[in-house]
């Protein structure tokens, strides 16, 4: 009874706000997200995409000097309250997306694999390939500097880029992560460990760890937006202590960076698998979404979200590697 309710009580706002000027629905649309701003009510949150879609649609006829009509209760009204069958097709159009996102992420990873592997081919190769490889390493820190501006680039413009270059700016990426991250950690598990084994076993605890919670994060119905916020603060706060640590040189200090910064990026694999699965959500139920985003089309803000969204499951299962890594080679 309190669901039927719910339903009727959404139907009859959707038929009200139909009925209002453009002010009065500017107005509606304002209220609505004030109300949501810590609700997980599903369907109220669809009706608001619906709203924001349909107000812009407006706007943008008003603009051009057309006339749009007006949607009626019969035959415009989203589906709010057919939850069985939103569910029965998000839940594959859903799982479709994020395994395009995984696609890309391992697609990366495997690309920072190859070219760590063609940097270490090259070092015994000898000749003119030997000394390309010896100067990457000697400008190993303006590689590094590179990789951060790439990161700002595709998260600062993602959405309005050309899905084409934010594929290739995402590969640029890859390649020269094999070249700074990748190659440190080849030489630390060879000179500091016992090579291929150390290496083998933290990548394999890594990918068993980060499936664990990406699958949480996928298949959970806690809004992790909260938790989200507070990562992303322990972050800063990693980052700081840090670089702190690098002056201070205390190895207590680095056990306890490593335990911490561990379960961050743990709890941000989780966050962020749950973010795409919401972010697919509300591309999927906003005819207008990619113009909210600045983007150029409604596929092609699906296409830039899922390589930004790669982009942070590979950053995600890349730090994993690595604090797992710098424990078994803690002594």
């Amino acid at each position: 009874m309190a669901a039927q309710a719910a339903s009727a009580q959404i139907d009859q706002l959707w038929v009200s706000f139909n009925q209002m000027g453009n002010t009065q629905k500017r107005q509606f649309i304002e209220n609505l997200k004030g109300q949501l701003a810590n609700s997980k009510n599903t369907q109220y949150t669809a009706l608001l995409r619906e709203c924001i879609s349909v107000y812009n649609a407006e706007i943008r006829a008003m603009n051009a000097g057309e006339t749009v009509p007006t949607p009626s209760a019969d035959d415009s009204m989203p589906s709010f309250s057919d939850t069985q069958k939103t569910k029965r097709i998000s839940l594959s159009a859903v799982n479709a997306y994020i395994a395009k996102v995984f696609g890309w992420m391992f697609l990366g990873l495997l690309v920072t694999a190859l070219t760590t592997l063609g940097l270490i081919y090259g070092l015994y190769a000898g000749g003119a390939i030997a000394s390309f490889v010896a100067f990457l390493i000697q400008i190993i820190y303006v590689i590094m500097i590179f990789e951060l501006v790439l990161v700002f680039c595709l998260s600062r413009w993602i959405t309005s880029m050309r899905p084409g270059l934010a594929k290739f700016l995402y590969l640029v990426f890859a390649v020269t992560n094999g070249l700074t991250f990748g190659l440190v950690a080849l030489f630390a598990a060879y000179f500091l460990g016992d090579g291929l084994y150390t290496l083998g076993m933290a990548f394999g605890i890594t990918a068993l760890t980060f499936g664990i919670m990406a699958i949480y994060g996928l298949v959970t119905k806690t809004d992790l937006t909260r938790i989200g916020n507070l990562l992303f603060m322990g972050l800063i706060g990693l980052i700081i202590v840090s670089v702190a640590n690098i002056f201070l040189g205390s190895s207590m200090l680095e056990f306890i960076i490593c335990i911490v910064g561990l379960f961050i990026f743990l709890g941000l694999t989780a966050f962020d698998t749950n973010r795409l699965k919401n972010q697919f959500a509300e591309i999927a139920l906003s005819r207008d979404a990619y113009q909210l985003y600045g983007a150029r089309s409604q596929k092609a803000l699906a296409s830039n979200l899922a390589i930004i969204g790669a982009l942070g499951l590979y950053l995600n299962f890349i730090n994993i590697l690595w604090f797992i890594l710098k424990l078994f080679l803690r002594d």
